[in-house]
């Protein structure tokens, strides 16, 4: 598989997974479409030089990979927040362990996990 459409591939995830987190906090189609949307804006920008073709090299796959998890493990843990569901929990902590794997930025989600459930505790109840 050529390298260009892994990268494709990774960024459309990596959209995708935004919105879904966006839809998660906002429940609004808007702010869910708008995630999407900005997330593609990522390739524009101008790093000061750096090839405009950055999205197909092997070496930044899996960066992409690594915030495709981390967005798949945000919205997984918010969806337990609000309805309680154990799949939801599971389906976080495999997001967050195969986040590891792929690179260790990943390392901080407990506490990112920690402040969310402080910050919204209020907001999403399950029973």
């Amino acid at each position: 598989i050529p390298a260009a459409i892994i990268g494709a591939f990774l960024l459309f995830v990596i959209c995708l997974a935004s919105s879904l987190v966006s839809w998660q906090l906002t429940h609004s189609y808007w702010c869910a479409a708008f995630a999407g949307i900005l997330c593609t804006y990522v390739t524009r920008f101008d790093y000061g030089g750096i090839d405009p073709n950055w999205l197909a090299w092997y070496p930044v796959h899996h960066d992409l990979l690594n915030i495709a998890f981390a967005l798949l493990a945000t919205f997984a843990f918010l969806k337990w927040m609000e309805c309680g569901q154990q799949k939801y929990i599971a389906a976080c902590w495999a997001f967050f362990i195969a986040g590891i794997f792929t690179k260790e930025y990943l390392y901080i989600f407990p506490l990112f996990a920690f402040v969310m459930a402080v910050t919204y505790k209020s907001t999403f109840t399950h029973s």
